[in-house]
């Protein structure tokens, strides 16, 4: 109930720290209480990591995870998360937030398939495009790049 009322009172991470005696997975009803108040929270990366941890089936929590290490600029142990996420979501926008971390990380065949499944669920993203292009040429595959960027100028 205080969590509850302190989640409420748009205290997010008062009402996380409430529930963290509650061990998860012991009563479904608090762990979606307990998802519903991490969406609101933009945690630091140990938190995030107790998150997968207790919940790695969780793909919420892997995605705020894999951003919390991309924005600390650790795409390659961002990686593996955006991965899991993208595996059971099915946002062309993660795909391609997913592939510009991958570049990052230098996993250009990694970015490569990413943005070959954007585009063929919608050939007309400009921006996935041009970040196939890109990433086709630094894997030297320079006619694949040539054909992404004669797309985008029509």
């Amino acid at each position: 109930g205080l969590a509850r009322a302190t989640a409420d009172a748009e205290d997010p991470v008062g009402a996380d720290t409430l529930l963290r005696p509650i061990p998860p997975r012991w009563d479904p009803a608090i762990d979606a209480f307990r998802l519903m108040v991490r969406r609101a929270q933009t945690p630091d990366i140990p938190t995030a990591e107790r998150w997968v941890e207790e919940y790695p089936e969780e793909v919420l929590y892997r995605l705020v995870l894999a951003r919390s290490l991309s924005r600390a600029g650790q795409p390659a142990r961002a990686l593996p998360h955006y991965l899991a996420a993208v595996a059971a979501d099915t946002s062309l926008d993660l795909r391609e937030e997913a592939a510009d971390v991958a570049v990052a990380a230098e996993s250009l065949n990694t970015a490569s398939l990413l943005l070959q499944d954007v585009l063929g669920r919608d050939p007309s993203r400009d921006r996935a495009l041009l970040a196939y292009g890109r990433t086709r040429a630094r894997l030297g595959d320079n006619q694949e790049a040539v054909r992404a960027f004669e797309v985008i100028m029509g």
